[in-house]
């Protein structure tokens, strides 16, 4: 079966494994770190980033077809820890 033109396919890195998961091409990067934390049950109270291969940190206000991201590309899930 065929994917929809909408949805792009990507590889998440994180501490706990890498995920590949669709997303829609419209998800805003704030979008795609809450579904990430909540696959892998990681803390509401911390602070996450998303990083493009490049070493980017990609903005959470940003949509995923903004950063021109293809078919199993790979971003990284960086845990900033917990601010106390």
């Amino acid at each position: 079966m065929q994917k929809p033109d909408y949805e792009l396919t990507l590889v998440i890195e994180t501490s706990q494994g890498n995920w590949e998961a669709n997303f829609q091409k419209t998800y805003k990067v704030s979008e795609v770190i809450e579904d990430v934390k909540r696959h892998f049950g990681f803390s509401n109270e911390g602070k996450y980033q998303l990083k493009l291969a490049s070493g980017e940190t990609m903005k959470p206000e940003r949509t995923l077809v903004s950063y021109h991201l293809k078919d199993g590309d790979h971003v990284t899930f960086v845990d900033l820890g917990i601010a106390v």
